[in-house]
């Protein structure tokens, strides 16, 4: 999947996408801005660092 930073075309062309960063798997489709827990959304961007975020299934996330 990271090769996909090679493909990259418009604005995004040059830069390193998170080309090192580790895999995120959203798990957990709550939105709970009063607690980061792992597997959510908010908790993945909370991470400091490049991150591939990605999503275990399809889910709807409503954003609190």
């Amino acid at each position: 999947m990271k090769k996909l930073v090679d493909c990259a075309s418009g604005f995004v062309h040059g830069t390193t996408c998170g080309n090192d960063g580790e895999f995120y798997v959203v798990t957990d489709p709550i939105d709970n801005a009063a607690s980061l827990k792992p597997g959510t959304l908010r908790h993945a961007v909370t991470q400091t660092g490049p991150l591939w975020i990605t999503f275990k299934g399809s889910m709807t996330i409503k954003l609190e």
